[in-house]
């Protein structure tokens, strides 16, 4: 019994069974689409028809019709009319495609964040009007989601297919007559639904004879070579060192055979690994699992077989079994149909018989089938621009970014209305090529976008652009010399730190710029060379610490120019080295507190003494790298203990005396001899020189040493004591020299007096100027008081002029040295008090001193003064000097002045000029006349 298949077609605008033939294709991952030709009796629009839903409905009597339901892509007029024939029926040709096929023509470019393939696919599918029961998605497999996935110039079906192909998706369309088809998307097509009705398909030759149900009359096998091997590997810059250290990155997967042919892919995971998420959780199981997936695509072809039969109901998408085929029985899954319907004219002698045929594609089924990837993914082969985004409410100049220095971009070409930082992912920024720089975009900046690969999901941010809204720093052709690198305050923009280069020829310039604070940081040396003027301007206040040496040499003049109160408080020795004037301004006070030895110097006498300590400092410190330091410390204490004891008995006795001197200097002249009771019970010069004399005593042994490690020790300790020992006697020596009673000299040798250059000083008047280089100049403008715990060493190669407009007190812990080779010049408009256990004054010039108030001299020991010209103090108000030894030597005459009382001492006799004379002496011893007017 012959079986006669019945065709009809239908659509909006018209009805039809007089189809003459059709071809209808079906591949799983491909829209569906059949060309019709069919006959009608009324005119039709083509224009009309385009576009319009249509269906294509084909079964035998009797049996349950198939259809494919879609719309009409395309139509054509194939015959009209003929009037000399008098036909009046018109012939079409129609393209009916699928619903999803119309999706070819929709190009857009969106970007798609933290979504699954099947939530991007949804989404484009409802953009393209099929949602809802008009699709079903039969996935197994939990996707992950995709932080970036970009659909960029690309049509959505394009789109969809290359996602479905990527991760081993296919879809196919599911019709039943009068009813919406259904795209059904499925990953796993051993568990495919069976064929309608029977599941089992015979084989039968058509030479058997007509059959009465579907049969399949042609089986043709094929197999082929095909790669056996896939390997990936891909980079994730969260786990950089996995590319190198470790397998994770780069996966297999093999079949069955024909492993040595494999293929390598580079880059191979798309999508990238979302922060906090770990390699064995995402990233090594993507890889395997895109892997198998593209090993199932390419080994789904291995072997096929072309089955043809009269059944409509071999739909792709199924699965059935063959049976009575001599060695193919099975079960298969149907990935693949062809189509083709002729209707048959009748012929003399009976009815025709219409032909129909379906040429399907079969694999097994227990053979995972997968889509080949064949849709191209677009490739951005340049770079392009976007602008810098942040959350809403950002600030401009704001700056928004991750723990990796990452920033969020719009696209220029991404029409969505969001502007904030959904608008992309979190996208790397090139840096400079350096181990440290960072430079983080700013909000609303014009940036350089390029893409690795030139793959849409993987940009990269490599550079910055100007443009209307943000202009160059400078105007431009005018600034075109400058090179500059300036950063603006954030958020706002109100400020900038800049570092500037300016190449204009004759100009050039380096200029730093910082908004507001400037920190610099040198692990080792820093070299500042200047090759003319340096100025420096601090708004408020200043301060530097050295935690070593700090040497500072000025071969023309220096000026301080202090509006306030100065304090210099020095820990240990103090060296001032001057080649020409050295110029001191003081508006308020000055203070200055010397822990140790205090050397000054205008001019270079004392370079060779000083050259000598610093070696001594070198071997104490090598000795303290030799662990030793414990045994040394307690003889450096004594030395230390046995210099100041002289000084501290001093200033108790000082104390005792300084109420009666209150009253001398008030005008008590009763006074008098209570200050010079308590004077002479001071510490003489011999009483100094026996607290400092003798040598150190010998360390005590510690239980196993070696007498080497013992005589070390002591070398050491000797070496820091004599130290000590060598300020306090280098103070007697010239008490015992300017005494002329000789004594030992110390081991150094002083350098050659050299005087410096021109010493011009700015703010010092030019008759000061004009003295010439070698001399000392203090101008200061308040009080002035200066400490220092042992010596302190005045030495000037011309000469020295001090001015004090307010008080000036001295006190020196040790012997006050002064070794001028010029005059000496010392005015002070209030009073002037000085302490010190010797003081020594050795000046080839004259000396003048002028004291507005008081003056007030105590010295422990001796009061030398040497002056090789003549010698005048002058004092507003009572003028006291405490010593046990006074020595003064003048060339010509030494004057002393104190209110309406004068002393002159000079070659014919010593005049005294006083309203009232007191002598408090116990013995008076005058050899020559004394006269009395």
């Amino acid at each position: 019994m012959s079986r006669n298949l019945e065709v009809f077609f239908r659509s909006e605008q018209l009805v039809t069974d007089r189809v003459l033939r059709f071809q209808q294709h079906h591949v799983a991952g491909q829209p569906s689409y059949a060309v019709i030709d069919l006959v009608t009796t009324e005119y039709q629009s083509i224009q009309e028809l385009v576009g319009s839903r249509a269906e294509l409905v084909h079964g035998y009597e009797g049996e349950a019709p198939h259809s494919l339901f879609g719309r009409i892509d395309a139509a054509t007029v194939l015959a009209g009319a003929d009037a000399k024939a008098e036909s009046l029926d018109f012939t079409y040709r129609i393209k009916l495609v699928s619903p999803v096929a119309l999706l070819d023509r929709s190009v857009d470019s969106r970007i798609f964040q933290n979504l699954s393939v099947k939530e991007i696919i949804q989404q484009v599918l409802e953009a393209g009007g099929i949602a809802g029961d008009e699709v079903s998605l039969q996935l197994t497999t939990e996707y992950p989601k995709r932080e970036f996935c970009v659909q960029y110039q690309e049509s959505a079906l394009a789109f969809i297919r290359r996602l479905c192909e990527e991760e081993g998706i296919y879809f196919f369309t599911d019709c039943v007559p009068g009813e919406h088809p259904v795209l059904v998307f499925s990953d796993d097509s051993t568990s495919a639904s069976p064929i309608a009705d029977d599941l089992e398909v015979p084989f039968a030759l058509r030479s058997h004879g007509i059959q009465d149900h579907d049969t399949i009359s042609t089986l043709t096998p094929q197999h082929r070579v095909r790669s056996g091997s896939f390997v990936s590997r891909d980079f994730n810059f969260l786990t950089p060192q996995l590319e190198v250290t470790s397998k994770d990155l780069t996966q297999q997967a093999t079949a069955k055979s024909h492993t040595d042919l494999e293929v390598y892919d580079y880059p191979a995971a798309y999508l990238e690994l979302k922060e906090g998420s770990t390699v064995g959780e995402i990233t090594e199981a993507t890889l395997k699992r895109l892997n198998q997936v593209r090993l199932e695509a390419e080994q789904a072809e291995a072997l096929t077989i072309t089955a043809t039969s009269d059944s409509p109901r071999l739909r792709v998408g199924r699965q059935f079994k063959l049976i009575d085929s001599e060695g193919l029985d099975g079960d298969y899954f149907i990935f693949a149909a062809r189509m083709s319907y002729e209707h048959a004219r009748p012929t003399d002698g009976g009815l025709a018989t219409n032909h129909y045929a379906c040429e399907s594609e079969l694999v097994p089924v227990l053979v995972q089938y997968r889509s080949p990837q064949t849709t191209p993914r677009p490739v951005i082969a340049g770079p392009q621009t976007a602008v810098v985004v942040a959350p809403e409410g950002s600030e401009v100049e704001e700056i928004h970014t991750d723990e990796h220095g990452r920033c969020q971009v719009k696209f220029r070409w991404d029409r969505d209305a969001n502007t904030t930082s959904d608008a992309s992912c979190w996208i790397r920024v090139q840096q400079l090529q350096t181990s440290g720089s960072m430079v983080l975009p700013r909000v609303h900046w014009e940036v350089i976008v390029e893409f690795l690969e030139g793959n849409p999901d993987r940009p990269i941010v490599t550079g910055r652009l100007y443009n209307g809204l943000f202009m160059p720093p400078y105007a431009l052709p005018e600034g075109k010399t400058r090179t500059s690198l300036q950063t603006s305050s954030t958020p706002g923009g109100g400020g900038t730190n800049e570092i500037r280069y300016e190449d204009k020829a004759g100009a050039e310039e380096v200029m730093i710029h910082s908004q507001y604070d400037t920190q610099m940081v040198t692990a080792n040396n820093k070299q500042k060379n200047i090759g003319n003027n340096e100025s420096s301007f601090v708004t408020n206040n200043s301060s530097s610490q050295v935690a070593g040496n700090a040497d500072t040499k000025i071969t023309k003049g220096l000026q301080n120019d202090i509006g306030a109160d100065q304090t210099v408080s020095v820990g240990g020795n103090r060296k001032q080295e001057v080649n020409a004037v050295y110029g001191l301004t003081t508006g308020g006070s000055t203070t200055v507190t010397v822990g140790g030895n205090q050397f000054e110097m205008t001019g270079n006498p004392l370079e060779a003494i000083l050259a000598i300590a610093a070696e001594r400092a070198a071997e104490y410190l090598a000795a303290a790298a030799a662990n030793v330091v414990g045994q040394v410390t307690a003889a450096v204490q004594g030395a230390v203990d046995q210099v100041l004891a002289p000084v501290t008995a001093l200033t108790d006795q000082v104390d005792a005396v300084a109420g009666n001197m209150a009253a001398l200097a008030g005008g008590d002249l009763g006074a008098a001899a209570a200050v010079v009771a308590g004077a002479s019970g001071l510490p003489g010069a011999g009483a100094v020189a026996g607290a400092i004399a003798g040598p150190p005593a010998a360390m005590t042994p510690v239980a196993g040493q070696s007498a080497a490690d013992i005589a070390g020790v002591n070398a050491i300790r000797a070496a820091a004591t004599g130290m000590i020992q060598q300020g306090a006697g280098s103070a007697m020596n010239a008490v015992n020299e300017a005494l002329g009673r000789g004594g030992g000299g110390g081991g150094g040798q002083s350098a050659e007096n050299v005087a410096g250059p021109d010493g011009s000083v700015d703010g010092v008047d030019e008759a000061k100027n004009t003295k010439g280089p070698g001399h000392q100049i203090n101008a200061l403008g308040s009080t002035h008081t200066e400490t220092s715990a042992a010596l302190r060493v005045l030495a000037a190669v011309n000469g020295i002029n001090t001015n004090v407009s307010a008080s000036m007190t001295q006190t020196v812990g040790a012997a006050h040295l002064e070794l001028i080779l010029g005059n000496r010049a010392e005015s002070v408009e209030g009073m002037k008090n000085e302490t010190s256990i010797g003081l020594i004054i050795l000046s080839k010039g004259d000396e003048t001193e002028h004291v507005g108030g008081a003056k007030n001299v105590m010295v422990g020991g001796a009061i030398l003064q040497t002056i090789k010209g003549d010698y005048a103090v002058e004092a507003s108000a009572p003028a006291t000097l405490i010593g046990s030894i006074h020595k003064m030597e003048a060339k010509s005459s030494i004057t002393f002045k104190a209110g309406a009382s004068e002393v002159v001492m000079d070659g014919s006799g010593i005049t005294i000029t006083s309203p009232i004379f007191t002598c408090t002496l116990p013995k008076n011893h005058l050899p020559k006349k004394v006269s009395d007017s």
